[in-house]
């Protein structure tokens, strides 16, 4: 995981009585308030970046300009902040370090809270896993999830956000705020795993009904190529890649078309994700301005029952041909 002017409203001493143009042009304020928009940070997403990007030592940085400079790379101007994140764990009796941890971590709270960046507490899980300790932050998806939902009522003039985060649980959400005619605009960050996704689909199209013989090598030549003529999608669940899709753009007659090359996910998570992948197509389609989405898929695949569901149909006047070039 794209030139509006903006108003510059320092000047206005009564926000709630603007003049209207008198040239019957839309309200310099209207588009004032259209550029406007809410920043979500996802702090342990954040904080894993900075340690990977500064190579083991956490870059240092200010969040409210971060965000504002995000915002202003968009053409957006930043409203608010919201800032997710778990206290560090503490013992039924605190040990020293564990004092520590908390001790700067609520100085940090603190000098955020005085900048007006709106704080979102989870907590800290500690799991002794293998004989070492790992922590894992608990409830903080379920925050930011609720404040993105709760956008069109709190923030009806807002519509488009900015999400930095990594977790695919937010893609409904997403998608549900799309509906609402409201684009979220994703920051994040994977290192390509081509390899990874080759295997995948080469495990997932070797089963029935498609019984594909296909080999890493040449599923491989072929991610190389739509990473280059297409587009990739990754589906992640707790930094596991557990589906892809790879598509491409073409102009036909009718105009353009998204045709599907391939698609695939892992069968236990097929259930909780494949309506929401094509769901995620449609919008896409819809937001590129594209009319018709074309894909073949296996005749016996379990899958066309729910593809007739989301609306697409079979081509009854059409017929697959092949040719193999000896």
């Amino acid at each position: 995981m794209k030139n509006q002017n903006i108003y510059n409203g320092e000047n206005i001493i009564n926000n709630n009585m603007l003049p209207g143009n008198p040239k019957g042009l839309p309200d310099e304020s209207f588009s004032y308030i259209l550029n406007y928009t809410l920043v979500f940070i996802d702090s342990n997403f954040l904080s894993k970046l900075s340690s990977y990007f500064g190579i083991g030592k956490y870059l240092i940085y200010d969040i409210v300009t971060f965000s504002e400079n995000i915002a202003k790379k968009q053409k957006l101007i930043r409203k608010e902040i919201y800032y997710y994140t778990a206290p560090p764990f503490q013992s039924p009796i605190p040990t020293e370090s564990e004092e520590r941890k908390r001790d700067g971590y609520d100085r940090f709270l603190n000098k955020l809270k005085a900048k007006n960046v709106v704080i979102r507490e989870g907590r800290c899980q500690r799991l002794k896993i293998d004989g070492i300790f790992e922590y894992k932050q608990k409830g903080v998806d379920i925050l930011l999830a609720m404040d993105l939902m709760s956008i069109p009522i709190k923030f009806p003039n807002i519509k488009k956000i900015i999400l930095i985060a990594s977790d695919s649980d937010f893609v409904p959400v997403i998608m549900n705020l799309a509906e609402q005619k409201i684009k979220t605009i994703l920051y994040t960050y994977y290192k390509k795993r081509r390899g990874t996704n080759g295997k995948l689909m080469k495990e997932e199209f070797s089963k029935p009904p498609f019984n594909e013989k296909a080999s890493k090598k040449a599923i491989l030549n072929s991610l190389n190529f739509y990473n280059k003529n297409g587009e990739i999608y990754l589906i992640e669940n707790s930094n596991e890649v557990i589906g892809i899709i790879v598509f491409q753009i073409e102009q036909w007659w009718e105009g353009k078309v998204l045709v599907i090359q391939d698609l695939a996910i892992k069968k236990k998570f097929q259930k909780r994700w494949m309506q929401d992948l094509m769901k995620f197509i449609d919008q896409y389609a819809i937001n590129k301005k594209i009319k018709r989405i074309y894909f073949e898929t296996n005749k016996k695949s379990h899958a066309i029952k729910l593809y007739k569901k989301l609306g697409y149909k079979i081509n009854k006047d059409r017929i697959s041909m092949t040719k193999k070039i000896k």
